[in-house]
């Protein structure tokens, strides 16, 4: 059984190394998906959308999360920010008002770790991973709250959420690391690890594809490039917009 690699802490509190994080990016705006089907939107700072696509797995839901009603379109606003101390911090605006605060201590990679996340997710269509729970009211241990009122039932909800999600968040974090180190390495390589990956997971034929993870490197590289010329001040502005579902989707591939 994969394990969860956040766990949750709600009583965390940390401080910012400039005041300048505690700032929030012009909002994003999401864009339906006119076919109803469950969408991944993702939009940069300057609001211009990225690839967007339906996902191949929607999330069950587990009763109402972050004040929105299932079978209803959410969207969370995720500006990250460069620490002046290295690594970054994401700030992230929910649906329901609440603002949260997200840190990555990754100082070493040419992205941060949650942002190559919410690619990943996006990409292989994984709607209980990081970005998927969330949306749906799942806190972390690296998260704190910076305003907004939580659900008096949040850490209840959190906890039945990561025990439900627990094996896409560990598909979702393997994953990302095949995506994260695309980056580096040339088609063949990138096909390769994607499928060694899953095989040591589960047997028979990956579920997912190489053009899917292709396309989640390439538009991660992008995102690199925009990355590497933000501001502590200005920040990069995405967004990761997915329906809530009442129930489970028989027809979603189940991580192993």
């Amino acid at each position: 059984m994969l394990e969860v690699v956040r766990r949750c802490g709600p009583d965390q509190q940390l401080v910012l190394s400039s005041a300048a994080e505690a700032a929030a990016a012009p909002a994003a705006v999401a864009a339906p998906d006119p076919g109803g089907r469950t969408t991944a939107v993702v939009r940069t700072d300057d609001g211009r959308p990225a690839t967007a696509g339906p996902a191949a797995n929607p999330a069950t839901e587990i009763g109402r999360g972050g004040g929105t009603r299932p079978g209803t379109l959410t969207t969370v606003k995720v500006t990250f920010f460069p620490r002046e101390t290295g690594g970054s911090v994401a700030v992230i605006d929910r649906d329901d008002g609440v603002r949260l605060r997200l840190w990555s201590y990754d100082r070493k990679s040419t992205v941060p770790h949650d942002l190559a996340h919410l690619v990943t997710e996006r990409a292989f269509g994984l709607r209980h991973g990081l970005w998927g729970s969330i949306a749906d009211g799942a806190m972390f241990d690296s998260m704190d709250v910076v305003s907004g009122r939580l659900r008096h039932d949040s850490h209840r909800r959190s906890a039945s959420l990561r025990k439900a999600n627990r094996r896409e968040l560990g598909l979702s974090e393997l994953l990302t690391g095949v995506v994260h180190q695309g980056l580096r390495q040339n088609e063949a390589t990138l096909a390769r690890a994607l499928n060694q990956t899953w095989g040591a997971l589960r047997e028979g034929p990956c579920p997912y594809t190489s053009t899917q993870a292709h396309a989640a490197v390439a538009e991660l590289a992008a995102l690199a490039d925009r990355w590497t010329a933000t501001s502590p001040v200005q920040g990069l502005t995405l967004s990761w917009t997915h329906r809530r579902r009442a129930g489970p989707d028989r027809h979603r591939v189940r991580p192993p």
